[in-house]
């Protein structure tokens, strides 16, 4: 009887202060964007040019967005990118984001057409992640940011 009756006082603290490790997390941007302030970085909703939402934010001075696609008239979304472009005066190597994407898992890199790296991680979204695995997925985002960043040698 004791055990149930800390179980159940347990679960209504949970429920009462917000805190559930195991909730859902889907492509919503407000819950998203949640998130990302609770871990104590900023985040502001916009519009992309296809009317589905955007978060921006900055990690380590580097400055990225988060895509939302699969989107119903830019609402019910099922799936995210994360993004970050890096404008450098001159055209980068090819090699630079080739060997990034040979030795790294998670993220892509590619070139623009003006050569300036690009480096993106999509996260699947349909049906929903726990909010421990997304807040995971941030921090492996953020972690792999700032080592793309000193990779292609970027700094501003």
């Amino acid at each position: 009887m004791l055990v149930r009756l800390a179980f159940a006082v347990s679960v209504l603290f949970a429920a009462a202060t917000g805190v559930n490790a195991q909730q859902t997390v889907t492509a919503d941007p407000n819950t998203i964007a949640e998130i990302i302030k609770d871990e104590g970085f900023r985040a502001g909703i916009k519009s992309d040019s296809s009317g589905n939402p955007r978060i921006t934010s900055t990690s380590q001075g580097v400055r990225f967005s988060i895509y939302f696609y699969g989107c119903e008239n830019g609402r019910n979304c099922d799936s995210i990118q994360f993004q970050a472009g890096f404008d450098f005066n001159d055209p980068q190597p090819a090699d630079v984001v080739l060997r990034w994407n040979r030795e790294k898992r998670f993220t892509r890199a590619v070139l623009t057409d003006n050569g300036d790296p690009i480096i993106r991680l999509d996260v699947n979204l349909d049906g929903g992640v726990t909010r421990a695995n997304f807040q995971d997925t941030f921090d492996i985002w953020t972690i792999l940011l700032g080592q793309f960043r000193d990779h292609i040698g970027w700094r501003r």
